[in-house]
């Protein structure tokens, strides 16, 4: 099992174009100031229309292909990247998945090859996964899952507590068991119990309750809304601004600020209309690692 952590940590930090020194597996030291230290699976500039990538010209690819060379393809590979290599969060058919990104063939080609592919990234600043298994796209591979990490410190330019979309400052937990992987959002001053964000009808102004589950993805179930311990309904889910983020945004006057951190209007919101009469519940979410969370809401 330490051989298989070491590899994945080693391959970790070559993707990130350091170089580290591993020790019963823990990274001991890394250089990250090499001619080649602006992260080896970034995005390359997108090539014209109609042109194929010329893969003899990119340190980037060669250096890429050579450490995986030196890999058995039994093993699970974890590259970490600026911008993912194929598929982030918009929606565009093609562009998503980086399809006319320089190196993409080059990348698709040699990651396919392998037991399982998890490609990590921030840019985009906002928490999203993608598994290729079973999705009807010309894209992709189906041993690839891309996993997008919201920004460590908050909305950009205003670095408070809450992001965007609603999710607290934070970081992605990796746990790693041989060659199994799972994830969790570890929100700064929270456990890994916290992964949701209840608003009362007091707080939306609708008669609905809201939840906020910043990490939610394909995989998860859907949030389920209990009254007197006893489930009542599945929740809707209805993407949106998230109200405590919005409360934060209106105290802000710099107009500059204001136009890098506008609120995202496709937070992960979900919405029950509660019994009438009620002035508590609870809200029930699994993520697909089989890890239940649980939230309280009262009025």
């Amino acid at each position: 099992m330490k051989n298989s952590i070491i590899l994945l940590l080693a391959l970790f930090l070559t993707c990130m174009a350091s170089e580290a020194k591993v020790v019963k597996g823990k990274v001991t030291s890394a250089r990250r100031n090499s001619p080649e230290s602006s992260s080896l699976m970034d995005r390359t500039l997108p090539r014209p229309a109609g042109t194929e990538p010329s893969v003899s010209k990119s340190a980037t690819a060669r250096r890429v292909k050579a450490d995986l060379a030196n890999v058995p393809k039994d093993k699970v590979i974890i590259t970490c990247s600026h911008h993912n290599p194929f598929k982030t969060p918009n929606t565009s058919p093609h562009g998503s998945h980086n399809a006319y990104s320089l190196n993409y063939k080059e990348y698709l080609s040699l990651f396919s090859q392998y037991k399982a592919v998890y490609a990590w990234n921030g840019h985009n600043h906002e928490n999203f996964y993608y598994n290729y298994k079973g999705k009807d796209t010309p894209h992709g591979a189906p041993n690839i899952q891309c996993i997008s990490v919201a920004r460590c410190t908050g909305a950009l330019r205003l670095n408070r507590e809450i992001a965007a979309m609603g999710e607290p400052q934070g970081y992605m937990v990796m746990e790693a068991r041989g060659d199994s992987l799972s994830w969790y959002y570890k929100g700064v001053g929270t456990g890994k119990e916290t992964q949701m964000r209840a608003y009362s009808p007091a707080k939306t102004g609708d008669a609905t309750v809201k939840v906020n589950i910043w990490n939610w993805s394909e995989g998860w179930s859907t949030p389920e809304w209990y009254e007197n311990g006893a489930k009542v309904a599945d929740m809707t889910f209805t993407p949106g601004i998230d109200p405590a983020y919005l409360e934060i945004f209106n105290t802000v006057t710099n107009k500059t600020t204001r136009n890098y951190c506008t609120p995202l209007d496709k937070a992960i919101l979900f919405t029950v209309n509660p019994t009438p009469g009620v002035t508590s519940g609870e809200i029930r979410v699994t993520d697909m690692f089989g890890n239940v969370y649980k939230e309280t809401v009262s009025w």
